[in-house]
């Protein structure tokens, strides 16, 4: 989720869809709103079929989801040229934010640092704490729960 790169190309992905389900609905008149959401919803799910199953249906539900926001965006634009600013720079900037934002929660975190160990006691913990473990060929590292 932190990977800017990761993020760039879903974001020209989701831009090249949208380009594309514009297409077939100039060249094919009988696509309405309806057809175009689905289109959509179909996208969000398509990146995620070479990661397997379970990536298609976590990634591909948030992906679906993100792709409805974006055709929300694309048609609230049609209808005011001032939203359309305003989408355009203010989705970017939102997801940047969202991605450099620390949700991680610990309650009664208790740490001890010591050369060759290190201790961490917690009543609840939820997110991402990073320990940095030195170690040489033939060292062996043990984790206890």
């Amino acid at each position: 989720m932190n990977n800017p790169y990761l993020w760039s190309i879903f974001y020209g992905y989701g831009i090249i869809c949208s380009i594309f389900i514009d297409l077939l609905a100039v060249k094919i008149p009988k696509i309405t709103g309806t057809i175009k959401i689905a289109f959509y919803v179909l996208a969000g799910y398509l990146i995620f079929l070479p990661f397997g199953w379970m990536m298609v249906i976590v990634g591909g539900t948030v992906g679906a989801l993100c792709s409805l926001v974006f055709y929300f965006g694309t048609y609230m634009a049609r209808k005011n040229v001032f939203f359309k600013y305003i989408f355009a720079i203010c989705a970017p900037f939102i997801l940047c934010i969202i991605l450099n934002t620390d949700f991680t929660v610990k309650k009664d975190w208790r740490e001890w640092k010591r050369n060759s160990s290190y201790i961490a006691l917690f009543d609840y913990f939820h997110g991402e704490h990073a320990i940095p473990i030195y170690a040489e060929k033939g060292q062996t590292i043990t984790f206890f729960r």
